[in-house]
């Protein structure tokens, strides 16, 4: 058998449809006309984390977000690695459970806790807003300026902070 009698395959590149997170389910999103992320909570336990680092040189904000249930089994994990320049701010509702969101980054942030049990919030060097809800929440705060507002349940506060 000669050399071009041989049939070679030929890997192809094939594009695939869009991928959209459907509601309610939780997830990470990005607007990439406003520069915002929205972060979506599950009614399980969330643990999220915004971190800096350098990407291919490129000084970027890195998040994960994973859903945990009362009996420690993983519901879902999500992550977003997004240049820092690109980001405007990132937005995250607690949908319920333990939650747990930690800004290490100069990004402004918002962060609700909706339905939560125990909700644990520190903020990073930007700018910060949390809103408590009915259960225990205890707030860090970071570096940057502080807002906190709080719901009916009991609250622990740290750091430099302005309570509304």
């Amino acid at each position: 058998m000669t050399r071009a009698s041989k049939n070679l395959a030929r890997p192809q590149v094939e594009q695939l449809e869009g991928r959209e997170l459907l509601s309610g389910v939780g997830g990470i999103t990005f607007n990439p006309t406003t520069g915002a992320v929205t972060i979506a909570g599950t009614q399980y336990n969330e643990h999220v984390s915004l971190f800096s680092a350098t990407v291919n040189g490129v000084k970027s904000v890195i998040i994960s977000e994973c859903s945990v249930s009362s009996s420690y089994q993983l519901m879902g994990s999500w992550g977003l690695v997004k240049p820092l320049s690109k980001v405007s701010s990132v937005t995250f509702y607690g949908g319920g459970g333990v939650d747990y969101f930690n800004n290490m980054t100069s990004v402004t942030t918002y962060a609700y806790a909706q339905n939560d049990q125990y909700a644990v919030f520190f903020g990073g060097s930007g700018s910060d807003t949390f809103y408590a809800g009915t259960g225990t929440s205890v707030f860090g705060a970071g570096k940057g300026h502080e807002t906190f507002h709080t719901g009916s349940g009991h609250h622990i506060f740290f750091g430099n902070y302005t309570l509304n």
